[in-house]
């Protein structure tokens, strides 16, 4: 079980920016970053098909308190300052998280969304407090293997953020045409085309 959780947060590791610990853009690189960070993000690069679901008609994505969102060549990409001093903290469950600051709100034809309080568990899961109050897994590291919703299956290369039953109804909470579902890809890993 110890191998497993490692290997899940080298994963994560891997997935964001190729550390979970980047170092962040200098400050009004690629738009909107405000410069008030202590020097560690996890950086997610959103995947070319997330990006478009959620800037598609009336769809808005934009970061909220001391998160930031800029896009790179299309794509979104979100990050996250890394909240505290030591980086890992205990987290729901006993299981060791790292808390991030700022979070991200989703608008569209339907009602407005919130993951605010994320926080990166060991285990290579990413949870949220949604706009109702309640702490969900909204986000989960996947393997080579995993399926984007209405394009066509098939296996992806690298590791890849996918969305978990709740993230994906969260999103569809606001997105026009209910475009995600569990387990789609929704950052990192490498987009069919």
């Amino acid at each position: 079980m110890k191998h497993r959780t490692a290997l899940a947060a080298a994963a994560t590791a891997a997935l964001c920016s190729g550390s979970m610990l980047a170092a962040v853009p200098p400050a009004g690189a690629n738009g909107d970053h405000d410069g008030d960070h202590d020097g560690y993000d996890v950086v997610i690069p959103l995947t070319e098909r997330a990006s478009k679901q959620l800037r598609d008609g009336q769809n808005r994505v934009a970061a909220t308190g001391k998160a930031d969102a800029w896009a790179d060549d299309g794509q979104v990409v979100l990050s996250f300052p890394v909240a505290g001093g030591d980086h890992r903290r205990h987290g729901d469950g006993g299981d060791r998280a790292m808390a991030l600051k700022g979070g991200v709100a989703y608008t569209g034809a339907g009602p407005d969304i919130t993951w605010e309080r994320l926080k990166v568990k060991d285990n290579g899961v990413i949870t949220a407090q949604l706009r109702d109050g309640t702490r969900s897994a909204i986000l989960r590291v996947a393997g080579d293997r995993h399926h984007r919703g209405g394009d066509h299956g098939g296996d992806h290369g690298g590791y890849t953020l996918v969305l978990t039953a709740v993230g994906a109804a969260s999103l569809n909470n606001a997105a026009q045409g209910a475009p995600f579902s569990a387990g789609d890809a929704f950052a990192g890993g490498n987009d069919c085309r």
